[in-house]
């Protein structure tokens, strides 16, 4: 496991960059979350009451969007 200060991560691409790269034929493995930049596709959606202040949608539609 690397500490945090042995590589950065550029937030707007992702790109991993490490202090000094790791040993030759070193496998290596990341744990992390990431997000899409996206919008609704429409603009109305259908929802149903099927609960007192419970609701639910079928389908929403998402559009990526690039920057």
């Amino acid at each position: 496991m690397q500490s945090p200060a042995s590589y950065s991560v550029d937030s707007t691409t992702g790109l991993v960059t490490f202090t000094s790269p790791p040993p030759s034929g070193q496998a290596i493995t990341v744990d992390f979350t990431y997000y899409f930049r996206v919008r609704f596709a429409d603009d109305t959606a259908e929802f149903e009451n099927f609960m007192l202040q419970l609701w639910q949608a079928r389908q929403i539609k998402l559009q990526s969007v690039f920057l």
